[in-house]
């Protein structure tokens, strides 16, 4: 990824680390394909996935599109919604997708290439004097995420240690830090979404959320492309995946 996008999603380029060395090994391995049509499938995940039907971008998208050209292979992409995504790549419908994350139930139908991107994820709330250095101050709070997605899984299990919290889960993340908006407050005074770090950050300059901060990180997160096993055959699942 360029310069230039960062400076266009006004992000520090140290917030998204791009492994070079991953375009270098899907270069190599996509020499091993050149009888395969390689077909992708992403959705809306901003700022790492954007785009249109017809016009994907982001950061990843930019990687693979990279890839592709210099290997002088026919890559083509789908921007869907994400239970679409997931649903043609199950039905053995598309090569991979992405952005996506390895956990114990990913890792029984996809392998992964190697992370793309590193990040970050946790809790945004109000601006507040309010300590919260822990999940457990979140006790009484309405929390949100989107789903289904990894920051659902984490968000669940987050609650069971959280009494008396509220779970709100949206197909978007954006209407979730939607819910910050003024004409909302009251209803939603002590709220906390769990999303990345940058995407969080992101919507809360585009929404022009000024009294909404990142308060509580949770854990690093990390972002690869995922393959479905029983779609490619071994050698080719096996040269797709390798570094």
């Amino acid at each position: 990824m360029n310069i230039s996008t960062l400076s266009h999603l006004k992000i520090k380029p140290i917030k998204i680390i791009i492994k070079i060395t991953t375009l270098i090994a899907i270069n190599t391995n996509l020499v091993l394909a050149k009888a395969q049509l390689l077909n992708f499938t992403t959705g809306k995940f901003t700022p790492y996935s954007t785009g249109s039907t017809d016009r994907p971008e982001g950061p990843m998208h930019d990687v693979i599109l990279a890839t592709c050209t210099q290997m002088r292979k026919d890559c083509f992409f789908h921007f869907v919604p994400w239970n679409f995504s997931i649903m043609m790549t199950q039905n053995n419908r598309t090569t991979g997708f992405f952005p996506t994350v390895k956990n114990s139930s990913s890792e029984n139908w996809l392998k992964f290439s190697k992370p793309i991107i590193n990040s970050e994820f946790g809790f945004f709330t109000y601006k507040s004097k309010k300590n919260i250095d822990s999940t457990r101050n979140l006790q009484g709070f309405k929390l949100a995420t989107h789903g289904p997605s990894e920051l659902m899984r984490q968000l669940v299990q987050l609650s069971q240690d959280i009494p008396n919290s509220i779970l709100y889960i949206d197909q978007d993340i954006e209407n979730s830090f939607k819910r910050f908006s003024d004409s909302n407050k009251n209803n939603f005074k002590n709220y906390a979404v769990l999303a990345d770090k940058i995407t969080g950050e992101y919507l809360i300059n585009s929404l022009k959320l000024k009294n909404v901060h990142y308060r509580l990180k949770v854990a690093d997160i990390q972002y690869s492309v995922g393959f479905p096993k029983k779609a490619l055959k071994q050698q080719l699942l096996l040269s797709l995946t390798h570094l």
